[in-house]
C-alpha cells in the first residue's frame, strides 16, 4: 500500500511538472507572437524633404524650413535656426504612430553646420509620461561637413510611456544647422 501511495504521489508530481512546463512554453510562445505582431506593425520612417516641405517636422522654439541651398542627398533639406538658450530644436510632434515602444530601431540623421567648431547633437524621444530618452546623445558634427549621427539599435521601453515627440537638437544654442535623410528603421 505504501508503494502504491508513493507511485501515485510521484505520478501526480510528474503530471504537475509536465503541465507547468507546457503552460510556460505556451506563455513564452504567446509572448513571442505578441512581440512579432508589434514588430510587424513597425514600419520604416524616412524623411528626406524631397517634396519641398518639412514633412511634418517643425521648429520647437526655433525656425525650421525646407531649403535647397545645402543638401546631403537629393534637392532639399531642412534648415533649423536654433534659439539662443534652452530646448530649441527641430521636432516632430506626436510620433507615436511612427515609433513604437518595445521595438528596437536604428536612428540616423545627416547634419551640417558651419560654426567653425565641432558641435554635439542629440536625437531625443519624449514619452507620454514626460520622460526624455536619448536615442543618440552627444554625436559630434564637425563644421562644414555633412555628418551622420546614429544609433544602430535603441529600444524605448513601454515602462516609461509610449513615444510622443522626437527632437533633433544641438547642445550649442544659437546656431543654424541643416538636417537631411532622417531614417528610423525597425530592426
Amino acid at each position: 500500500m505504501k508503494n502504491a501511495k508513493l507511485w501515485i504521489s510521484v505520478g501526480i508530481l510528474a503530471f504537475i511538472s509536465f503541465a507547468g512546463c507546457a503552460s510556460m512554453k505556451e506563455a513564452e510562445a504567446e509572448n513571442a507572437d505578441q512581440q512579432g505582431a508589434v514588430q510587424a506593425q513597425a514600419a520604416p520612417w524616412i524623411t528626406d524633404f524631397e517634396d519641398g516641405t518639412t514633412m511634418g517636422w517643425a521648429g520647437n522654439n526655433a525656425s525650421a524650413d525646407a531649403v535647397k541651398d545645402k543638401v546631403h542627398q537629393g534637392t532639399s533639406s531642412m534648415r533649423v535656426a536654433a534659439g539662443d538658450a534652452g530646448w530649441k530644436t527641430a521636432w516632430f510632434y506626436n510620433c507615436g504612430d511612427k515609433i513604437l515602444a518595445d521595438v528596437p530601431y536604428s536612428y540616423s540623421a545627416w547634419i551640417y553646420q558651419e560654426t567653425g567648431q565641432d558641435v554635439k547633437f542629440n536625437i531625443t524621444i519624449k514619452t507620454t509620461m514626460s520622460s526624455y530618452k536619448g536615442a543618440v546623445y552627444g554625436a559630434v558634427v564637425p563644421s562644414g561637413v555633412w555628418t551622420e549621427i546614429k544609433s544602430d539599435s535603441f529600444v524605448l521601453s513601454s515602462d516609461v510611456g509610449a513615444p510622443q515627440d522626437i527632437y533633433i537638437e544641438t547642445q550649442t544654442p544659437g546656431i543654424v544647422f541643416y538636417v537631411d535623410d532622417i531614417a528610423i528603421l525597425p530592426k
